[in-house]
Formats: structure tokens, sequence, C-alpha cells
């Protein structure tokens, strides 16, 4: 048990510290470009990086947490699972091209067109990427896997920096994602050593598709329930509004979401290993819980005392707005941070079926109240929409995890 508990100390210590560094340099590379960029085009950076991330959670799989849960060798699922990946890096490279010129006409946006057309190289680049990889999380090796993360979220922040101060365009910003998909994908191969083979199994890949038949439906209810607000709002509102809604969203998301999912990535190798332990899986996520919670009550307040003040002292007076929002979206996304460490839970228990239904029942609340709300509301509509989504699915979540408390 001290083990187990150096471990989770260790883990989330590690990711946590990746995670400050990460946000600080994100929050530097926000502020210097909203000098040289405008909402409007931080909105159509926002619209090409909704289209790559919708294309590819469509195709999702799920090989990294397959990987990680697996109790058996890495090394009879990397041939194929690298196959998979290739398939699904070009498949979402050729889905992106087919949507840049529609995307284009319904945001009357020319410059959509050549930007997803480039953006659409990234996921053939990921594609290469070496599954084995995972080792690093799944033997908890930790500090090797926290430092390779630093260092790419270095590379790829600077870059988007340089690229823009260079450009002072938004191509910049895809330029800077470009550069750290390549070094990612290099690093890789290189720690990995052993190079994939083409060498396709039918039986692993049955294996890895009946689990992510139900890890793809969730992992589609759970982006839309995330992101179908930005294509609202950039719709009904314009790329202007939507840069000011999105950076008020990652402006919470860093300070609760990401909290969460920090601890949640950071435990769930630990509680997979240890989830013959009695009660471990259980008392880890209630310590997890209460700490969150607590963490979260204090952004609130900070939030909602020094965030006009702040947000206008950090991004000048043109993003005034984003203080407006931010106290709701704290709100709904601290909910989602407690639902980062609990949704884990479902998979290390083999029910990933639970987590799918929950995103579903979510999607359908946004999508009940996003467009009466935007229309009433403009973009505080749009959070109010993200908070309400959030709040009708805690009662499931609740009926679940206690419904499991004897099994972990």
């Amino acid at each position: 048990m001290q083990t187990s508990t150096v471990h989770a100390v260790k883990g989330i210590g590690a990711f946590g510290f990746v995670k400050i560094v990460a946000k600080a340099l994100a929050l530097m590379r926000v502020i210097l470009v909203a000098k040289i960029l405008s909402p409007s085009d931080l909105g159509i950076f926002g619209i090409v990086t909704l289209v790559l991330a919708l294309t590819e959670v469509f195709s999702e799989t799920g090989i990294n947490i397959f990987l990680i849960r697996s109790e058996k060798p890495l090394a009879k699922y990397i041939d194929t699972a690298w196959i998979i990946s290739l398939l699904r890096g070009f498949g979402i490279s050729l889905c992106m091209a087919i949507l840049a010129y529609p995307l284009s006409v319904v945001f009357h946006q020319e410059s959509l067109v050549w930007l997803i057309f480039f953006a659409a190289s990234i996921p053939v680049i990921r594609g290469c990427i070496h599954p084995s990889i995972v080792v690093l999380q799944k033997e908890l090796h930790f500090r090797t896997y926290s430092q390779l993360r630093l260092a790419l979220s270095v590379i790829e922040n600077l870059s988007m920096i340089l690229f823009v101060y260079l450009l002072h365009s938004v191509f910049g910003l895809l330029l800077g994602m470009f550069v750290m998909t390549v070094i990612e994908m290099i690093v890789s191969h290189v720690i990995s050593k052993q190079p994939p083979r083409l060498r396709w199994s039918a039986s692993v890949a049955r294996e890895i598709f009946q689990f992510a038949k139900w890890f793809n439906l969730s992992g589609i209810f759970g982006y839309l329930s995330n992101n179908i607000d930005d294509l609202f709002v950039g719709k009904m509102l314009g790329t202007s509004a939507l840069g000011i809604y999105q950076m008020g969203y990652n402006i919470a998301q860093s300070s609760t979401a990401d909290v969460g999912e920090v601890v949640g990535g950071a435990m769930f190798p630990i509680q997979t290993k240890h989830k013959n332990t009695s009660n471990y899986v259980w008392r880890s996520y209630i310590i997890n819980l209460s700490v969150l919670i607590l963490f979260f009550l204090l952004v609130y307040i900070a939030v909602t005392l020094y965030g006009s003040w702040g947000v206008t002292a950090l991004f000048g007076e043109d993003w005034r707005a984003v203080a407006g929002i931010l106290p709701v979206l704290t709100i709904a996304l601290a909910l989602q941070g407690i639902n980062n460490i609990t949704f884990p839970l479902f998979y290390i228990e083999h029910h990933p079926q639970k987590y799918t239904v929950i995103s579903f029942i979510q999607l359908v609340m946004l999508g009940i109240c996003i467009y009466p709300l935007i229309t009433s509301l403009g973009i505080l509509g749009a959070s109010w929409a993200i908070l309400l989504s959030r709040i009708v699915v805690q009662p499931v979540y609740a009926y679940w995890i206690l419904r499991s408390k004897s099994h972990i």
C-alpha cells in the first residue's frame, strides 16, 4: 500500500508539474499571440482545430487506454496497433480535405480551405507515432513521461510564438503544431528502439476493436458535448465572438478540468495495477475528489473577485468580454474536472458503456438548450448551456459510482 501511495504522489506530482509549466507556457503564448492576432483570427484557428479534433474523435480506437489496461505483453499488440493508427491517420486526413471547402462556405471564411488542407497533414504524422510509447505510463515511468510531455509542450508553444511573430498570421499556430507532432513521432521511435512491422493479426485487431466499440461512442458523444458549442457560437455569432468564447473556455478549463485530467491521468495506471487491492481504488478516488472540490472552490472565488481585472491586465481591452463568462464556465468545467477522475473507474471495472451513456445524456442536454440560450444571451448563453449539460449528469455519475463501491 505504501508503494502504491508513493506511485500516486509521484505520478500526480510529475503530471501536475508538467501541466502547470505547460499551462504557463500556453498562457504566455496566448498573451503574446493575442497582441498580434485578432479575436477573429483566433476564432478561425479554433474552427481548424475543431475540425481536426472532430475527425479524430469519430475514428478513435482508444489504443493507448487499451494497451495500458491490458494484462498481456505489449509485444503481442504493437504491430497491429501501429497499422490501425496509420490507417486512421490517413482516413482523418482525407475527411478533413473533403470538409475544407464546405466549412469555408458555412463560416464565410475562404482561408479555411488552405488552412484545413495544411492541418490535414498532422493526423498522418500522428498515425506514425510508435504505440509502445505507452509503456512509460503502463510501467509507471512518470519521470521520463513527464520530461517528454514537458519538452514537447515547450517546443510547441515556442514554435507557435515564433511563427506567429514572423508571419503575423494564424498559419503560424498550425506550423507550431506541425513541428511538435513531427518531433513527437521521431522521439516515440527513438524511445521504443524496436521498429514496428507491417504485420497484421486479425485476432488482435478484433480484440482492439471490441474495446474500441464503446470507447469510440463515448469519445464521439464526449467530444460533441465539449465542442458543439463552438460550432454554434461560430455560426450564430461569428469568428470574433468565437475567439472571445474560446479564450474564456480555455482559461476556465486550464484551472479546473485540466487539473482533474492530470489527477485522473496519473491515477488511472496506478489504480489499474492495484484494482485487486482491497478498496484501494475507492479510497484513492474519495481523497482525490475531496482535494479537487476544495481547490475548485478557491479557483471560483478568485475568478469571481479578480477575473475582470486579470483579463484586461493580461490580454487588453479587446478581450474584456471574456470576464463576463468566466464564473459560469469555471463552475461548468470544475464539474468536468470531477468527471475526469470519475469516468476512468468505469474502464477499470470493464464497464466503458457507462461512460458512453453519460456522454450521450450530456450531449442531448446541450443540444436541447444551446440554440435558445445563445439566441437570448449570446456567448453567456453558450456558457450556461455547458453548465446545465454538466449538472444533469452528476446524479448518474453518483449512482453508478456508489453502486460500484464494493467492486473497487
